[in-house]
């Protein structure tokens, strides 16, 4: 079996830091939101998941939303929470979860880390290279002073 083109292989690993980055984003931003609602009461938990189905033009998956979690937790199921704002019975009961990595919410953090990790690596560069530039002026002094 051949190696892998090192090209493919920067991808994999750029793909897997963006993949945990957004993960470790979308669970913060998950934990802020169990934060801030965890004295709601259900009628305002319902405001907000008609307003994420008003969103997306349908009823949204627990994975699609910020607080899915939480907010089948509260309800008891997410079969009640999206009774609560007026599902039928039969469509929530045959709700089929997406997964996380194929949901708008994890594109859209995806895209946001990459673009952050992408800016922290040319800081990065950047300030290597103004340090470079240091040590040689300073070895360039030390040289001359001789």
């Amino acid at each position: 079996m051949g190696r892998q083109h090192p090209d493919k292989s920067l991808e994999n690993a750029l793909h897997r830091i963006v993949k945990q980055r957004t993960l470790a984003a979308l669970s913060m931003k998950n934990v802020a939101f169990v934060l801030e609602h965890q004295d709601d009461a259900l009628d305002d938990l319902t405001e907000y998941l008609h307003a994420c189905r008003m969103e997306f033009d349908r009823p949204p998956t627990r994975s699609e939303i910020i607080g899915g979690d939480f907010i089948e937790y509260r309800f008891g199921s997410w079969r009640k929470a999206l009774l609560a704002i007026g599902v039928k019975s039969e469509w929530a009961l045959n709700a089929k979860p997406r997964k996380l990595e194929e949901t708008k919410l994890y594109l859209d953090e995806y895209a946001a880390q990459k673009q952050l990790h992408q800016q922290e690596k040319q800081q990065k560069k950047e300030k290597n290279k103004r340090k470079d530039a240091e040590r040689r002026k300073q070895a360039a002094k030390a040289g001359g002073s001789k």
